[in-house]
């Protein structure tokens, strides 16, 4: 028995280790094992469906919320699970904010309640603290996030809330605002698995939330495809309308796409509207057969739909259904507009696929939204998802539908993009650019290619078609055709390229590709069939339809479509350029328009004789620009054009064509048969120089007499005159053609070149150490309008210089001379100097501003040196008077035009001089003074009378003239004989002197102004001693401008002492009552004035005396007398024995001659 109970023990504990095993190992997951995300919708908040809201609204054209009033609250009940939802908000109250997503209810609740389960939430705090929460329970509790900030109005806020189940069981949750990480959380006990509702919930905060759901193109179906009929729900085209009617009727619209995209259309209920009567919309359907397309709801493989797609059907009394083949969750439900006849509608409609695996379907009626619904993926179903790219062309083809039910209808599109139809010409696409593999014609058309880039055409705009014809001589390997592309040509898959644009191959046996960017888009046979053979002609397409954003970009053979993709993801907009590639086809791409034809009456014409010439094109008109000209390069024989008029001037084949509207011809061929002609019998033997003149003679070439002879020249780089007599003048160089015409015959042209005088421009002496870039004169338009290079050839002294010919610079190096002359070379000519010496010398420094200066003036001294001496050192240096003049090391700047700045500090005598390279000026000597002011002033003026006061100092500046005009005036004394108003000096009716004082700044000045009357007394001096009974004639002189009217002398004193009358002018005066008689009468001090007019003159003192000296005259007199008589007796004496010596002088000189 214990043995038994003791086996069934050990049975029993290896069941239980077994078991224990299988509990602890059977749903582990190991290190190794590696933890996936479940794949999520990136979601905008506008994006969503389901809309509630408790005191918030809603824009019904974006879906956006505009305003959510404090403690209000919207959220989006569609089973939000695996998402990522951005929300942009913008606060105009602050307060705490609330985001809950995965929460369960049957309607809209708080953070607070209202949910079977709330979910995830986070709250926000204005402070910038935070709360985490699951199901009411707190996870995290008042934790910082990393937002910089507190939360502020008026600023956009873009909170992104993302939940995403994990294989392990768990739940991340994350929470970010501005970039900012607030909280990254995974949730692996209990975690919340089931998708649910996204709310925002106010807490007394007001705010908006947005996203940039639905910012993708809107279709013009117009501009996707051609309107595709069937019989199946027949309808019938009435200009850009479809006209329906009867039970199913309506219109298709292929669309090769591999991306979501939305279409819009415009829809109309004509007549026999009915509560069964309905509008449908298919998006996304597609089928593998080659019968006409059906109705929405015939799944058939052989004549049916293989997917049908998302059919939206709308009942006139406002039911609709949203259906698919395979999802029969989708159901009638009465939420829509009813409508009768006569209504009409614009229609938006579009598919989303999103990274979940879920679609969006979205209708618009009249710029509302009227549906947002969700299919998402569920055990047995899979929504929609458009083929992906990389596939046949026809592989991401779908359909949409526009169809009447049980009415009659019209359903109308925008009208088409208009396309430009531009073909292979400069004139269209812009001037071709060679990449090597093919040549251009005149016209920019690919007149022969090969394997390799062929070119590219650099102006090719959006919504272009650009047609071709192409003819092959190879069609080995592909041909390629990039649009939209932008960068440097290079192959299709070059590096040279910045942006690939989109690349279109062409094969020879009907299979194609696209590229976009490099990215492989379709790889297959082409939609349409086709095929190449070498020299057959075929007409080529390629172009882009720019349709509100989004790029449809095709491409044709002989109008067959080969590629019809609409790139709705980010697609290359702006056009670009267009480049040719050949992976080895070979042959022509010519214009695909007519082009014109010469036409003349006959292509046989003989020298000297003339054809008129014409064209033929399609629908010419007189308005056609057209101008006619000679291929020189094929051309055999020389001939002229003047209008529509050739001439033909030597024998041999002349290839003519025509430009009409900026499109050329090909060549057409004359020949010309040599007839009599005339010739130039005599040319210059070398060429001619600018200025120079040379006589042309002619004759026939059958010698017959001339009766008439004119010469003329044609200037081709060159240009000259010439006259009668056929005398040529040179006036630029180059090459000219000169004709003669004798009777009528004119000659072929005869080349005759020119060149020009040409000198070394700058050949004066240089320095040691300049450099110097030799340059070159020619005279005035004296050269063609060429690229004309120049060369120096040192002819010797080369040990003295360094020369360097790429930059043709020279570098003196020491004393010496070296000689040197130019060529210069154009295209047409050639000319060479004569050769010239230069001279190479020391450098000399030179300083320049020198003059006196004043105290506390700065000056700008220029030391210079020869141009072109690189600088290594410069300075001013002080000779003597250091203290004098301070110089400002900041100014110092090596350069020539640089100046250096000096302040005086006080008086006396500075000497400087400038060094530079260690090479010194001559010495300056600058005196400075000290600055001074003077008033400028009349210093006498009348009473009454005014002047202009100024201030002038004893140096000249701009700025001294500014600060002088400052000046401000005062009188010091003197102010009861005059005032000051402003700078003018204004004298009072009162005679004396005042001195006036001048402030400028720091400095003054004064001087003294005598105020002086308008009478002038004369006949009188003051303080005169006048002898007793004598008489004083007085007169005057009035200084105003106006007429005497009255005069009075008054006596001021001693009146009883003079008798004073008035006495008659001279004849020359001007009147005669202007002069006064005074007469001494007694002995004293006078005192007296005149008034003029009322203006008094000065006062005049003068004083009587009596005279007692009478006697002592008369004595003085006779002594005087006296004197003269012993005078005059020494006068005579002195002459008397004058004479008597010169006697006895004459007496011995007779003797001895004896």
């Amino acid at each position: 028995m214990k043995s038994i109970v003791r086996k069934s023990l050990i049975l029993l504990a290896g069941l239980l280790c077994i078991a224990g095993i299988f509990l602890f190992t059977g749903n582990r997951v190991y290190a190794d094992d590696a933890v996936t995300e479940s794949a999520y919708a990136k979601l905008y908040v506008n994006d969503l469906a389901g809309f509630t809201a408790d005191s918030a609204t809603v824009d019904p054209t974006t879906n956006n919320v505009t305003n959510v009033s404090a403690y209000g609250r919207f959220g989006y009940n569609d089973s939000y699970q695996n998402v990522e939802i951005t929300s942009i908000l913008n606060f105009s109250t602050i307060g705490n904010t609330t985001f809950i997503l995965r929460a369960q209810g049957d309607s809209l609740g708080t953070a607070g309640g209202g949910w079977t389960n709330s979910g995830y939430y986070i709250r926000w705090y204005p402070h910038g603290q935070f709360d985490f929460c699951k199901n009411g329970a707190v996870l995290q509790g008042a934790f910082w996030g990393s937002l910089p900030g507190s939360m502020t109005t008026d600023t956009d806020y873009t909170v992104v809330f993302k939940t995403i189940n994990k294989s392990d069981g768990s739940v991340q949750i994350t929470f970010t605002i501005n970039g900012y990480v607030i909280l990254d959380y995974n949730d692996s006990d209990s975690p919340l698995l089931e998708g649910g509702w996204y709310a925002v919930c106010s807490e007394g905060s007001v705010f908006s939330a947005r996203g940039y759901g639905f910012d993708s193109p809107v279709l013009n179906l117009a501009d996707v495809s051609e309107p595709i009929l069937s019989a199946n729900f027949a309808a019938t085209l009435d200009g850009d309308n479809v006209v329906t009617s009867g039970a199913n009727s309506g219109v298709g619209y292929a669309l090769y796409t591999d991306d979501s995209y939305t279409y819009k259309t415009t829809v109309t209920a004509s007549a026999n509207v009915s509560a069964s009567s309905a509008f449908s919309f298919t998006i996304g359907a597609s089928k593998t057969n080659a019968a006409e397309i059906n109705r929405p709801n015939v799944v058939d493989p052989l004549w049916g739909w293989s997917e049908t797609g998302y059919v939206l059907r709308w009942y006139a009394n406002g039911q609709r259904h949203l259906g698919r083949a395979g999802n029969d969750s989708m159901v009638y439900v009465w939420d829509f507009p009813t409508y009768s006849a006569g209504d009409s509608f614009d229609i938006e409609y579009g598919i989303t696929n999103f990274d979940d695996g879920s679609v969006r379907i979205h209708l618009k009626i009249d710029g509302n939204f009227a549906l947002i619904y969700f299919d998402r993926p569920r055990e047995g179903y899979t929504p929609l998802s458009l083929v992906e790219a990389g596939g046949q062309p026809s592989s991401i083809l779908n359909y949409a539908l526009v169809l009447t039910h049980s009415m009659d209808g019209q359903i109308t599109n925008d009208e088409k993009t208009e396309l430009q139809t531009l073909t292979l010409t400069s004139t269209d696409l812009g001037t071709p650019v060679s990449g090597g593999a093919g040549t251009f014609d005149r016209n920019g058309s690919v007149s022969n290619f090969g394997g390799g880039i062929v070119g590219a055409y650099p102006n090719v705009p959006e919504n272009s078609s650009i047609k071709m014809k192409a003819n092959f001589t190879a069609t080995a390997g592909n041909l390629v055709f990039t649009l939209a592309s932008q960068g440097t040509l290079d192959t299709p898959w070059g590096a040279g390229w910045t942006r690939r644009g989109y690349q279109i191959y062409y094969y020879a046996n009907g299979q194609t590709i696209l590229y976009k960017n490099g990215e492989h888009i379709c790889e297959g046979w082409a939609i349409g069939g086709y095929s190449i053979s070498p020299n057959t002609d075929y007409t080529l397409e390629v172009g882009s339809v720019n349709i509100d954003g989004a790029i449809r970009v095709y491409a044709k053979i002989d109008d067959i479509y080969i590629i019809n993709y609409l790139d709705y993801d980010d697609a290359l907009v702006g056009g670009g350029t267009m480049s040719i590639y050949s992976g080895g086809f070979a042959g022509k791409l010519d214009m695909a328009f007519s082009k014109p034809e010469v036409y003349v009456e006959s292509t046989q014409i003989d020298t000297n004789d003339e054809i008129t010439l014409g064209y033929t094109l399609d629908g010419q008109s007189d308005s056609d620009s057209v101008q006619y000209f000679i291929d020189n390069a094929t051309s055999t024989a020389q001939a002229e054009i003047d209008g529509t008029t050739l001439r033909a001037l030597s024998a041999g084949t002349i290839d003519v064509y025509v430009c009409v509207n900026g499109v050329y011809s090909d060549n057409l061929t004359l020949t010309a048969e040599e007839g009599e002609y005339s010739y130039i019998t005599n040319l210059p033997t070398s060429p001619l120089l600018v200025g120079d003149s040379f006589t042309f003679e002619g004759a026939l070439s059958s010698g017959e007499i001339v009766d008439s002879i004119s010469y003329s020249v044609e200037a081709i780089t060159g240009n000259a005159t010439i006259d009668d007599n056929g005398t040529l003048t040179a006036t630029r160089a180059g090459t000219v053609r000169v004709y003669v015409t004798i009777n009528g015959l004119k000659s072929e042209g005869y080349l005759i070149s020119i060149t020009t005088k040409v000198e070394v421009a700058n050949a004066t002496a240089m320095a040691v150490g300049e450099v110097r870039k030799l340059s070159y004169w020619t005279p005035e338009n004296s050269l063609p309008d060429e690229e004309i290079t120049e060369s120096y050839e040192i002819i010797d002294g080369e040990q003295y210089i360094t020369f360097n010919p790429l930059t043709s610079e020279i570098t003196a190096n020491s004393i010496g001379v070296f000689t040197l002359r130019v060529t210069i070379t154009g295209e047409s000519f050639s000319a060479v100097s004569a050769i010239v010496s230069i001279p190479i010398e020391a450098p000399i420094v030179t300083l320049q501003g020198v003059e006196d200066m004043y105290v506390g003036q700065t000056l700008e001294l220029y030391p210079k040196i020869n141009d072109g001496v690189e600088i290594t050192s410069k300075n001013i240096v002080i000779v003597s008077g250091q203290d004098i003049l301070n110089i400002d090391e900041e100014s110092i700047v090596f350069d020539n035009d640089q100046p250096i700045k000096v302040t005086a500090l006080k008086s006396g005598t500075v000497r400087i001089k400038a060094v530079i390279n260690g090479i010194e000026s001559k010495e300056f000597d600058i005196v400075v003074s000290p600055l001074q002011a003077t008033i400028i002033v009349n210093n006498n003026m009348i009473a009454g009378s005014t002047q202009n006061l100024s201030v002038m100092f004893n140096f000249q500046s701009d700025e001294l003239d500014q600060l002088a005009k400052n000046a401000v005036f005062t009188i010091t004394s003197g102010q009861e004989y005059a005032r000051i108003e402003g700078n003018t000096l204004i004298a009072n009716d009162e005679v004396g002197s005042v001195t006036i004082q001048a402030t400028v700044g720091d400095y003054s000045a004064s001087a003294t102004v005598n105020i002086t009357s308008a009478v002038i007394v004369a006949g009188i001096t003051n303080n005169q001693e006048v002898v007793l009974d004598s008489k004083i004639r007085i007169s005057f002189l009035f200084l105003e401008e106006s007429e005497v009217e009255s005069v009075e002398l008054v006596i001021l004193e001693g009146e009883g002492r003079v008798k004073v009358e008035r006495v008659p002018l001279e004849d020359d005066e001007l009147a005669s009552d202007q002069q006064f008689l005074i007469s001494a009468l007694d002995s004293g001090r006078v005192r007296f004035k005149l008034v003029v007019n009322g203006i008094s003159s000065e006062v005049f003192e003068f004083n009587i005396y009596e005279n007692s000296n009478t006697l002592y005259r008369y004595v003085l007199l006779i002594a005087f007398i006296l004197l003269a008589i012993i005078l005059l007796t020494v006068l005579i004496t002195t002459i008397i024995l004058s004479k008597k010596k010169n006697k006895k002088l004459a007496k011995e000189a007779s003797e001895d001659k004896q």
